[in-house]
């Protein structure tokens, strides 16, 4: 069996691990990161890579080359057997293809729980006190002025939806602040994780119109995308206000700048956007709407956990037969 880990990418931070992975694990590492999709298939086609037992995708990788689908998957050979995404987001792989494949696909999930939901509190605070507009107003050289009165955050109803690691962080967060927690999920938690957090349940058309923030917290799938647009900005209140520091598509952007401009949403606090790194003009436009460039699990002890994470996964799988934090499953005996 190969023990190549082709890292595709740069590490940044996790280089002692690197030089443990060569050194007494006896692993062939190789670090390539590819100029561009057609850049990366005729090294591929050319066998410069050679036979790798694991993969790690960077998202440099994933912003350069693009998904790692059938066609890419399939030129790796019968020696892939793990594909190892870095973030808690998986999307950028087939998975279903993978797992027919007999590969297993990994995740770095939990590592930037913390600095995601950091974000999204920057967000709630930075669009309820219309930061952007001070700040302009004040480079622009003047003091005050007609700034509008910001929202005291004890009177708002916050709603998380997707109660995972980034979701019950942002709780912890919010409720130091006293804000009035609710959260929907497919499967309710259990009502001792619910009292800790300090959240309560509602349905999703209920979430939508009790809260006066909603925050997006998850996952990117065929049944999330375009989860928010146009009829459920109907169903929320007037004037209210979206965090997504999730993924783009989960929001229908079209559908959000309209609701923007005709004063249905007060405001929105973006992290990731539908076609990354393009950004909607209507959005870019709209001096009510904070814009961050996807830097919600970009912290130094984040990144250098996601990289050992994600590296770790490809270690595990080829000493022992299985990552630690597997997205598919096998079905091992």
């Amino acid at each position: 069996m190969s023990n190549r880990i082709l890292f595709l990418g740069e590490v940044e931070f996790a280089n002692s691990y690197v030089e443990e992975l060569r050194s007494k694990h006896k692993h062939d590492l190789m670090i390539v990161l590819p100029r561009s999709r057609q850049d990366f298939l005729r090294k591929l086609k050319e066998g410069e890579f050679g036979e790798c037992a694991g993969v790690v995708l960077s998202w440099a990788f994933k912003l350069a080359c693009g998904r790692f689908d059938t066609q890419v998957i399939d030129l790796f050979g019968p020696s892939l057997k793990i594909i190892s995404s870095t973030g808690a987001g998986y999307d950028a792989v087939d998975v279903e293809h993978a797992t027919k494949r007999g590969i297993w696909v990994s995740n770095t999930p939990g590592v930037g729980d913390d600095a995601t939901a950091d974000i999204a509190m920057l967000l709630i605070l930075s669009t309820t006190r219309d930061i952007y507009e001070a700040q302009q107003s004040l480079r622009q050289g003047n003091w005050k002025g007609d700034l509008p009165l910001g929202i005291d955050s004890r009177r708002l109803k916050l709603g998380i939806l997707g109660l995972g690691g980034i979701g019950k962080a942002l709780a912890q967060r919010a409720h130091a602040f006293g804000m009035e927690l609710y959260y929907h999920n497919r499967n309710p938690v259990p009502n001792e994780v619910a009292n800790a957090y300090h959240i309560s349940y509602l349905p999703f058309d209920d979430l939508l119109n009790t809260v006066d923030v909603l925050s997006i917290h998850v996952p990117l799938s065929s049944v999330t995308t375009k989860l928010i647009g146009a009829k459920e900005f109907a169903k929320m209140k007037d004037g209210s206000i979206l965090i997504n520091t999730a993924r783009g598509p989960v929001v229908d952007e079209d559908a959000l700048v309209e609701a923007l401009d005709s004063g249905k949403l007060k405001s929105a606090g973006l992290d990731v956007y539908q076609n990354e790194p393009e950004i909607h003009p209507g959005l870019l436009r709209n001096t009510k709407v904070q814009l961050l460039p996807h830097i919600g699990s970009c912290t130094k002890g984040t990144f250098e956990n996601i990289e050992l994470l994600a590296l770790e996964n490809c270690h595990l799988t080829i000493v022992q037969g299985k990552p630690r934090t597997p997205v598919n499953d096998l079905m091992l005996p």
